[in-house]
């Protein structure tokens, strides 16, 4: 397990300019969630969070940042109900959201996400 967090530290940390991702995805491995609004992070972007159909357009975001931190909420704020959007992500062209879809979707009970990460981790 530790490899892994520090592969995924490692790949996140040279992707560019949103280094503190990497230490969020670390610290969700081990188990410690760091203390994030996601909310104002979309706010920040220029969204609004206001509703669900507001962070559901915030998942089609050009940015995969935004995307990932769109996930998020959604499934902080509806739970299960975010199950489809989430599988939906599992087919992302950025492997973040891919993985961050596939943790949420575990997070809620469901297992859909394990093969995608498989398949992930095989390319």
């Amino acid at each position: 397990m530790n490899i892994l967090i520090n592969t995924i530290k490692c790949f996140l940390a040279v992707c560019g300019p949103y280094f503190f991702i990497s230490q969020y995805v670390c610290s969700h491995a081990r188990g410690s969630v760091p203390n994030i609004d996601h909310a104002i992070i979309l706010k920040s972007k220029g969204y609004s969070t206001d509703t669900t159909e507001q962070i559901i357009e915030a998942t089609r975001s050009k940015s995969y940042f935004i995307r990932h931190v769109a996930l998020t909420l959604l499934t902080e704020r509806t739970g299960k109900q975010s199950i489809p959007k989430l599988k939906e992500a599992l087919n992302d062209p950025r492997m973040e959201v891919r993985w961050r879809a596939a943790h949420l979707l575990g997070t809620l009970g469901d297992r859909g996400g394990l093969e995608r990460m498989r398949r992930d981790l095989k390319e």
